[in-house]
């Protein structure tokens, strides 16, 4: 049995003093911590982190450290191996690499000669796709006892010129769920059969997301997990030059540089430093006889959201990727060959020390680089055509709660944020509408991000809505189906739906300080009397929705005002919430004092039940209460797991703390849903044929709520019932992870008071799904469904994308014949059936759980739905 996992070496006092001591200056091999060969099982999580910590305890070249926590609490560790020396002198290292690669204005070349020649280059390895790929995750130990204890003259080359730092299992979360399920099932051999329990995994854990659903190899940029933020936290901190993932599972081994296109902010370097890394693998995969692809003919990796794309965007200016066999111990091939884990990791440890090896023998060379791409990436945003943007932190249309996430997700990557202490002017244009530049005021307290400054490659990639997403390039002899590996997003201020303007001059000179953060505040107005006729929300804040959710799954009852009304001088818009004091326990006032407190909420008391003008809290017509929210959430095939869980959970449970019950697909096809106020489909894969519907037709007739995402909304669309009169072309396949215009499909409304003549079917509103929208919005526009509502249908098309061809796309990429089959197809859609509605959504409720644009408008169709 293994002494060091099962502590089961009994050592008998005073006699193997002398074998202890010894023991505590030799490191265990990862064979002899473990007690089996790499390769011929998954290790457990448990045993992966012990093992660092026994490895760092008994070297001292190898340090380890948890650099933050997992979605569950599990610690993220953190592994540093160069030599002693290098290990005593971090903090020096660090100042001298942001001295070479944070300059935007160039160094005296014999500081640059110095800094670079005293300096060891640094290498951020990690593996973050270490849910079910697991070549990376299990050779990552015999890299790190390899490089501590090896005493040859490359080893000791690259300990001396290279500090290398791993994140060896930066999702562990998802590691434990996957691994201990495999071991239940992992009985030796077994796995070469395709019919064997382990190579038909549940619903749910195949997955590479963290224990949220989210795939954390697509978070970088948006930073959703702690996972994700706790790696920028370490890039930022060590500025690492290069960056090197660790994959899998292709049949053959995979090695970077990848085909184009490119992104066009990427260092051009960047290839000739992959490049010198294949040189030297394929020499050693020559000998030996493996196989390799250079992925020449793999597609493009210009998605942002993967880590090596974000770091050759900031801290960066080599990033790699390795992808080899491992998913499973051992699979049969076309051919009868088995593959295994073994061979992935083999293949995984002599990639990584090729790339070690190339960087430690041109280490000096790679700090000027890096040097370089700074003082170069500096000047081309000086000559850009945008200068940097200001977001403004208060007025129309600005919630704080989203200027702060926006702001914060900056600080996270290292991008420089300002805070003007004083009132300016500047030219500027609103990101939804780049042609109405004018001249601009904003007041103190405004936010300036200014492209020139050490990120100015991230900045501009994220902030800049001129930047063109790259043409797709193919090679004819190896065609592909789709031009890019992953979708094309990239404005931050349009995803997160922050109110942002470009700037085309220099960035003026106004008094300003960096930004540390907001700190939200509550607020209350109007009635002192402590016993108010009412309380209202303000409509449109997050804070508003978490005060009144909050409230409703407590019992309270909350009202929702279907129409604007003028309080005092100030006029509250539709979608404003309602807590009329008498119809709700004593305790509200208490409670809802607590609450604004907890959310930073804006309250406001009223005394009487006539406003000013517009609606009264008496006209039930147009003050509805809304039904306290009972949500299910189809959380099985053929739904999507990402959707239901990165997507869905991350809106409700993370950011509104809204209860919901994931149920199975049976519970839905047989059982009494009448509890439920809303049932959520979310996208998926083939829904038609795999859902029954006749138990959800029943629940909507009679009163229920159904919300269908994208696929699930093309399968209902097919019902006589549920889709009467609503039809689909199919999708539009060729526009990948667009933001687009969409805009509400109703005249813009009056002040309240003021009458306007009939007309017949006058419409003087848009919908109270729009709450939190201006008349135009930005919306995601991937693989568009191509739905069609006939005119004499009780369905309602309550939004759509813009008609016009040329403003449709905001960014990302589509192909111009997508644009004629998108433009002024609906996006929303309001179908009353019965009784109850179903609403119809094109998109993912919360794409990969940053969809933070539209999150308004999926918790208005969960509240407002049944109340309509």
């Amino acid at each position: 049995m293994n002494k060091y996992l099962n502590g089961v070496l009994c050592l008998t006092i005073g006699m193997m003093v002398g074998i202890v001591s010894v023991k505590a200056q030799t490191p265990p091999s990862p064979q002899e911590f473990l007690g089996y060969e790499l390769g011929s099982t998954f290790s457990l999580t448990q045993n992966l982190e012990a093992y660092y910590e026994e490895l760092a305890k008994n070297s001292p070249r190898v340090e380890y450290r948890s650099y933050g926590k997992s979605v569950l609490g599990r610690d993220l560790p953190l592994v540093i191996v160069g030599s002693e020396q290098n290990l005593t002198r971090q903090s020096e290292i660090k100042q001298h690499i942001k001295k070479l690669t944070k300059a935007t204005e160039p160094l005296p070349n014999s500081e640059v000669d110095a800094l670079s020649a005293e300096t060891p280059s640094v290498l951020y390895i990690y593996v973050l796709d270490a849910a079910n790929e697991m070549p990376g995750v299990e050779g990552s130990m015999q890299i790190a006892y390899d490089l501590a204890t090896k005493e040859d003259p490359v080893t000791q080359n690259i300990r001396e010129n290279l500090l290398v730092i791993m994140s060896p299992m930066p999702n562990p979360d998802a590691h434990a769920k996957n691994v201990e399920w495999h071991h239940v099932y992992d009985i030796p051999g077994s796995s070469v059969d395709p019919n064997s329990k382990q190579n038909r995994t549940p619903w749910g854990l195949r997955s590479d997301g963290n224990a949220w659903g989210i795939d954390i190899n697509r978070d970088f940029t948006w930073f959703v997990t702690p996972e994700t933020r706790a790696m920028a936290e370490v890039s930022v901190e060590w500025q690492p030059q290069t960056m090197l993932d660790l994959h899998c599972c292709p049949p053959v081994f995979f090695m970077t540089p990848t085909g184009p296109p490119d992104h066009p902010m990427w260092p051009e370097v960047n290839r000739k430093w992959a490049n010198r890394s294949v040189d030297l693998a394929k020499e050693e995969f020559g000998k030996k006889g493996y196989s390799m692809s250079s992925g020449m003919d793999y597609a493009g990796i210009t998605y942002l959201g993967h880590g090596i794309t974000w770091g050759l965007l900031g801290p960066s200016i080599s990033g790699q990727m390795f992808e080899s066999i491992g998913g499973k111990p051992a699979v049969k091939r076309s051919d009868g060959s088995v593959a295994t884990l073994k061979m992935g990791i083999d293949r995984h440890i002599i990639g990584t020390w090729s790339v070690m090896e190339a960087l430690s023998n041109n280490k000096q060379e790679l700090l000027k680089d890096a040097y370089e791409q700074s003082i170069a990436s500096a000047e081309k945003a000086r000559d850009a055509e945008v200068q940097g943007v200001v977001i403004p932190a208060s007025g129309p249309g600005v919630d704080p709660a989203k200027v702060k996430r926006l702001l914060d997700r900056l600080s996270i990557q290292g991008i420089e944020v300002q805070m003007t202490t004083e009132a300016f002017s500047i030219e500027g244009s609103p990101f939804m509408d780049l042609s109405t530049t004018a001249d601009r005021q904003f007041p103190s307290g405004a936010y300036i991000i200014d492209f020139v400054q050490p990120y100015s490659r991230l900045a501009r990639s994220i902030l800049d809505p001129t930047l063109k997403t790259p043409v797709p390039m193919v090679d004819p002899r190896n065609p592909r189906e789709v031009p890019f590996y992953d979708s094309q997003v990239q404005n931050l201020p349009l995803l997160f739906g922050v109110k942002a303007y470009t700037v085309e001059e220099n960035i003026p000179s106004v008094q300003s300080e960096p930004y540390q953060g907001i700190n939200l505040v509550s607020s209350s107005s109007g009635s002192d009397t402590g016993n108010p006729y009412a309380y209202v929300l303000p409509p449109s804040l997050e804070s508003s929705y978490k005060v009144a959710v909050n409230l409703m799954q407590e019992d309270y009852k909350v009202r929702v005002f279907k129409g604007p009304f003028r309080h005092g001088n100030r006029i509250l818009e539709k979608g404003s919430f309602a807590i009329i004091s008498s119809r709700n326990p004593d305790e509200l006032h208490e409670r809802i004092d607590e609450l604004t407190e907890q959310f930073s909420a804006e309250l406001i008391s009223i005394d009487s039940p006539i406003n000013n003008s517009g609606v009264d809290f008496g006209n039930s017509d147009l003050v509805e209460h809304i039904p306290n929210p009972h949500i299910a959430v189809l959380a099985d095939e053929p739904a999507d797991y990402g959707d239901i869980f990165a997507g869905i959970r991350t809106l409700l449970d993370i950011d509104f703390n809204i209860t919901f019950s994931p149920v199975r697909k049976e519970i839905l096809e047989n059982r009494d849903l009448s509890k439920y106020t809303t049932i959520v489909l979310p996208t998926g894969r083939n829904y038609e044929g795999r859902l029954k519907l006749d138990n959800l037709k029943k629940y909507v007739q009679e009163g229920g709520t159904i919300i269908a995402a994208k696929e699930a909304g093309l399968a209902l669309s097919k019902d006589s019932v549920l889709g009467k009169n609503i039809h689909s072309d199919g999708s539009a396949d060729q526009t990948f992870g667009t933001i687009l215009r969409a805009e509400w499909q109703t005249y813009d409304s009056p002040p309240p008071g003021q009458w306007v003549e009939w007309e017949p079917e006058i419409k003087v509103d848009r919908p109270l799904l729009s709450v939190g929208y201006g008349k135009e919005f930005a919306a995601r526009g991937a693989n568009v469904i191509l739905y069609e509502v006939e005119m004499e249908s009780d369905a309602k098309v309550i939004a759509r994308y813009t008609e016009n061809t040329n403003a449709l796309l905001l960014d990302g990429f589509m192909v111009e014949s997508d644009k004629e089959k998108i433009a002024g197809r609906p996006y929303a859609i309001d179908h009353p059936v019965g009784q109850g509605r179903v609403i119809y959504l094109t998109e993912p409720v919360n794409y990969r759980g940053y969809w933070y644009g539209t999150n308004l408008l999926f918790l208005n169709a969960l509240l407002f739905g049944p109340a309509l």
